[in-house]
């Protein structure tokens, strides 16, 4: 039996809108697994946090997921959005997840009244946790939560990082509201750009000391496949501009140059940005990332 899956994206208090690309990853694993997905766009129209409250009370979810990261801004909004959820007459599991829960879960779960916080990369952790739900399994079975029992923090080990990328199913975009997401602007892009954040890898090979870094590692995802994605959403959606949001494109100099090989060879009307590292531009690499339509680092 398929659940029905609320995610609440919050606002930002922006009024151009950043596609969520965490709520994008998890959904497209609950699509696979067969499961109906809602998303309750707070981030787009403005509702108040008690409006939340009566979405939950007119139509019954199985399952409510709310992902933040740290920052006092999102504190606060998860604390009002938590009050909304747990009103609810018709109030479903919630679960929480994202960087700010997850160094510090049992502040979470007493300062918002959910059920579960997910610790994390959360695809692995979020299959076998709608199973639990769905099946009513011990939570003690499922990698990477945390949560009250009696008053008491429980946590399991933590899962494996996704060894490789290429094994996730892509984004279903067809679920959001791409026309508003498109929308956003980038640095250098023209006002007839249609704007989109994408990862070319998960992770970094450096270790700087300002970095809020919660996994080890670096998995970049293979060029071609990359492509693909850039030229779905540019054949499906219009969308001309990609932001690569990478904690670092530049990685590597073998990376950048396989990336920039890629655009290239689809010789696609895309320009792009992402995040580079000084020691890496050599004339001859900024050359070809020019050249393959990058417009700033």
């Amino acid at each position: 039996m398929a659940l029905k899956v609320l995610f609440v994206v919050y606002d930002n208090g922006s009024y151009d809108q950043t596609f969520p690309m965490g709520v994008g990853a998890l959904a497209a694993i609950l699509k696979r697994d067969g499961h109906e997905i809602t998303c309750w766009h707070q981030d787009i129209h403005h509702y108040p946090d008690e409006q939340l409250t009566e979405f939950l009370d007119n139509n019954k979810f199985d399952v409510c997921i709310l992902s933040l990261i740290a920052g006092y801004y999102q504190y606060t909004k998860m604390k009002g959005l938590s009050d909304a959820i747990n009103n609810s007459k018709q109030r479903p599991v919630y679960l929480m997840g994202g960087y700010g829960p997850s160094p510090e879960p049992e502040f979470f779960l007493k300062k918002s009244g959910c059920d579960i916080v997910a610790m994390g990369e959360g695809e692995i952790v979020i299959e076998k946790l709608m199973k639990a739900i769905e099946f009513k399994t011990p939570l003690k079975d499922v990698p990477g939560i945390a949560w009250l029992e009696d008053g008491k923090l429980q946590k399991t080990i933590r899962p494996p990082l996704v060894p490789s990328l290429e094994d996730l199913p892509m984004i279903p975009y067809e679920l959001f509201p791409m026309d508003i997401y498109k929308l956003v602007r980038f640095p250098k892009c023209n006002l007839t750009d249609f704007c989109f954040p994408l990862m070319s890898a998960r992770g970094c090979t450096f270790k700087c000391t300002f970095c809020y870094r919660m996994d080890p590692g670096y998995r970049k995802r293979d060029p071609e496949l990359l492509l693909d994605e850039i030229e779905y959403l540019y054949r499906n959606y219009g969308i001309n501009r990609i932001s690569f949001q990478d904690d670092l494109l530049m990685s590597s100099i073998e990376h950048t140059e396989e990336v920039c090989k890629a655009f290239l060879k689809r010789n696609l009307p895309v320009t792009w940005d992402c995040y580079g590292r000084l020691n890496y531009c050599s004339k001859e690499l900024l050359q070809l990332m020019k050249d393959a339509g990058c417009v700033f680092i």
